[in-house]
């Protein structure tokens, strides 16, 4: 039986009640409705139906939107372990949702997608930054687009200079 990485370290996490990232203590992770839980599994899976993903994803952006800051922190590895395409529909649910973050480790995560070969990944990441993550997001933006090569570095600056 095969199991998603993401599946794995979501698990992982439920039984341990902590995230490795930045060693932030989780006891509360527990107090993730099943629901939500349950979509997070399904998110980590490979899936076919864009159409699912999206319901999923819009149901867990609308519980992220009022879930507590180290929720984001332990979204902001959650979603690095995911599909791509999963991803790429979760991120713009958010940003859909207008979704609004200064959460570091979660910014910090999002703009790692723009280094994507992926042109609709990377267009989403660059959206997300610009629209839900405030100043901070678009210096997280900023600072990828001038001290890393981007695949689809025009693409991400036409974004951000239309959306600015």
């Amino acid at each position: 039986m095969f199991i998603h990485r993401g599946v794995a370290n979501f698990q992982y996490l439920q039984e341990i009640g902590t995230s490795t990232l930045a060693s932030v203590q989780f006891s509360s992770l527990n107090s993730i409705p099943n629901e939500i839980k349950e979509y997070l599994v399904r998110l980590s899976q490979t899936q076919s139906s864009e159409s699912a993903l999206y319901q999923i994803s819009n149901l867990v952006a609308e519980w992220l939107m009022d879930a507590p800051n180290e929720y984001q922190t332990f979204f902001a590895g959650y979603i690095q372990d995911i599909p791509l395409i999963n991803s790429r529909i979760l991120i713009a649910a958010l940003s859909d949702a207008e979704f609004s973050t200064s959460n570091r480790s979660l910014l910090s995560s999002i703009s790692s997608f723009l280094k994507s070969t992926d042109k609709r990944l990377a267009q989403t990441a660059a959206t997300f930054l610009i629209t839900c993550g405030g100043t901070l997001g678009r210096n997280f933006l900023w600072q990828t687009l001038s001290t890393q090569e981007l695949p689809h570095s025009q693409l991400v600056k036409g974004i951000s200079e239309l959306l600015s």
